[in-house]
This record gives structure tokens, C-alpha cells and sequence, in this order.
């Protein structure tokens, strides 16, 4: 997956740390594109050119409305939901995890305000 970024490096240094606490690790760093690959995905971030970038993202025009992890269990979701918090991430529905009849989730944006679920079923 391609997600192009206003600012590679602000946008990095957020998802490394959550990625890798995930046991993805680095598999592309270049001045434009850093990657990184999980057990069956990697995900690309790219700089967006400057015309672009400043159109800026959001999720209720056409395109990609949001995307999400599916973790094994719930402490593994409390851990990482602790993390995204620690990161200064601005957390959506307040926060919580929420609890439905078939999963447990929180959401919340990365910089560039890309709406992000990660979850557990039950």
C-alpha cells in the first residue's frame, strides 16, 4: 500500500515506531519513500510533490476513507493503543476502545489526518 504524505519525515517518524511495535520492519528508506513490511503487507510512505501536498487529505472526498491492523488479542490492542497515545496521535471517538458484537477497536488520524482503526475480533 502507497500512502503519499505532506511531510515524509514527520509522517515517519510517527508510523516507525508504531509499525515496528508491531514487528514490521524497515525495508525501503530513501530521501522520497520509506517502507516498511509486515508478515503479509508493506506499507510505502511517499512524499507528496509540493502542488499536491497542498491540496491536503481528507477522508469524505473520493478515495481511501480509512485503514486498519487487525491484532490477536486485546491486551495486544490495550499495549498498542497506549502507544499510538504516548505518540501524540489525535485519538477519534474519544478514544476508547470500543466494544461491539464482533470486535474491539480504537481509532484515531495520523499527521496527515488519515483515519486509522485497529482492532481485535472477539
Amino acid at each position: 500500500m502507497d500512502i503519499y504524505v505532506g511531510d515524509l519525515g514527520r509522517s515517519a517518524a510517527f508510523w516507525g515506531p508504531l509499525l515496528e511495535a508491531l514487528g514490521w520492519t524497515v525495508a525501503v528508506s530513501r530521501p522520497t519513500v520509506r517502507s516498511w513490511r509486515g508478515a503479509a503487507a508493506e506499507l510505502f510512505l511517499v512524499q507528496t510533490e509540493p502542488e499536491f501536498a497542498a491540496q491536503g487529505y481528507h477522508r469524505k472526498r473520493v478515495g481511501l476513507n480509512h485503514f486498519a491492523f487487525a491484532l490477536e488479542d486485546h491486551a495486544e490492542l490495550e499495549r498498542f493503543r497506549e502507544l499510538v497515545v504516548a505518540s501524540g496521535a489525535r485519538m477519534l471517538y474519544g478514544g476508547e476502545i470500543q466494544e461491539t458484537s464482533t470486535q474491539h477497536r480504537f481509532f484515531f488520524e495520523d499527521p496527515d489526518r488519515i483515519k486509522v482503526e485497529v482492532l481485535v475480533g472477539r
